[in-house]
């Protein structure tokens, strides 16, 4: 049916307009009515840097379920549910609408006594992205959360560790039994990410930080391991971690690395899809990896996330802003270009949008 979403335009503009929306969704498929949106840089950035234009964006969702696709199991109507939407693609795809399509298996049922519907929206596109940077990317990669045994005992560089992805990473390597965690990111949040288990926290703007993260690995530990949570000079890495090293970035690496194995997370692994074509990410023949086995490992991941809240997990703080429904998301925008989102995570609710 006809309905309001954040629409795309050619110029990468966006705007609230009215949608075709005659949605059915396919096997494997739900189709959802939105409940509220979790804002991520990518709803802007994608259209402006890597094309994803005449379409609808938005990733994480909560839902309801109104319809489930032919021999698509798990889910009825009337399931309340969290998903990581394919987002880039045809605008069904796109979470910032009143309905969306979204594939069964990166969708999880929400449990209320654990989370509420904004703490879900704040979750699924930046775990993904944190999992898949440290479990499928990372060479070696880390154990598994739910892998017997003590865990990994690695030292790991976290760069940018207040944005959504570190937050999520930190909790992960934690798990994963990472140790010392270092941590980059503004001294206001340092004790914050120290709560969620980060070891040592250095100001990343202090002349003296790659020695200061030097000084505090053991001299019985080698620093092989780092992740570029924001996307900064892979120089800043290089010059950090052990030769021979893994590095994995936020956005894609710049050049090369001699030195070390350099590689960029992908949240989208988690959709097992070839279908997110986007040259700037310098993907053989422009098409996004199809990555089978990484995709079961992050949805395995969710699932263990979910399961965690209350015990290994802490959700990201929720920031609401003037409480305008899909306007909230362009007052979003503007408070990331200009850096003052730090730690949070900005949701908003499809209900207070002004005249559906």
């Amino acid at each position: 049916m006809p309905h309001k979403g954040i629409w795309v335009n050619a110029d990468t503009s966006q705007e609230i307009r009215t949608v075709e929306g005659n949605y059915s969704p396919p096997k494997g498929d739900l189709l959802l009515k939105t409940i509220c949106v979790g804002v991520n840089p990518a709803d802007y950035k994608h259209p402006e840097v890597f094309g994803a234009v005449e379409t609808i964006e938005g990733f994480d969702v909560v839902g309801w379920v109104q319809q489930v696709g032919p021999d698509t199991f798990g889910f009825a109507p009337g399931d309340k549910v969290v998903t990581f939407t394919r987002g880039i693609g045809p605008p069904e795809w796109g979470g910032s609408q009143e309905y969306c399509l979204a594939l069964a298996k990166t969708c999880w049922k929400l449990d209320a006594d654990k989370l509420s519907e904004d703490q879900a929206a704040t979750i699924p596109l930046t775990a993904c992205t944190a999992g898949d940077g440290l479990y499928n990317r990372l060479k070696p990669p880390l154990p598994l959360p739910w892998s017997s045994g003590p865990g990994c005992d690695w030292p790991i560089l976290l760069w940018g560790a207040s944005a959504q992805v570190g937050i999520q990473a930190i909790q992960f390597a934690k798990a994963s039994g990472c140790s010392p965690i270092v941590v980059t990111a503004s001294p206001k949040q340092h004790e914050y990410l120290k709560s969620l288990g980060a070891d040592h926290a250095f100001d990343y703007r202090d002349k003296d930080v790659i020695e200061m993260i030097k000084a505090v690995i053991p001299p019985e530990k080698h620093l092989k391991h780092a992740f570029d949570c924001v996307g900064t000079d892979i120089e800043l890495l290089e010059s950090t971690v052990e030769a021979g090293g893994s590095l994995v970035l936020a956005l894609p690496p710049v050049r090369p690395s001699p030195n070390h194995h350099a590689e960029m997370a992908i949240a989208g692994t988690i959709h097992d899809l070839e279908s997110f074509r986007a040259p700037e990410f310098k993907f053989h023949e422009d098409v996004e990896p199809k990555d089978s086995d990484g995709a079961i490992t992050l949805q395995k991941l969710m699932t263990w996330t979910f399961e965690q809240v209350g015990k290994a997990y802490k959700p990201p703080k929720v920031r609401r802003l003037s409480g305008k429904g899909m306007y909230d998301a362009f007052e979003c925008f503007a408070l990331m270009r200009e850096n003052k989102i730090s730690a949070e995570k900005v949701v908003w609710r499809m209900s207070e949008t002004p005249d559906l």
